[in-house]
């Protein structure tokens, strides 16, 4: 029974483990969307300047 639960013990940290790496990398994602978004918008009002002038 004590290898039972030392077993689900390890699941559990694993499991917790790999929640943590994809939070982590989700966070990652936001913020490189969140750059590619204000490049974009950037590039976008540059060119509108360019146009208008």
């Amino acid at each position: 029974m004590a290898d039972e639960i030392r077993s689900l013990g390890q699941i559990v940290m694993d499991q917790q483990d790999r929640i943590d790496r994809l939070e982590e990398r989700e966070k990652r994602t936001a913020d490189v969307l969140e750059a590619v978004c204000k490049l974009a918008l950037e590039t976008a009002q540059s060119v509108g300047n360019t146009q208008d002038g």
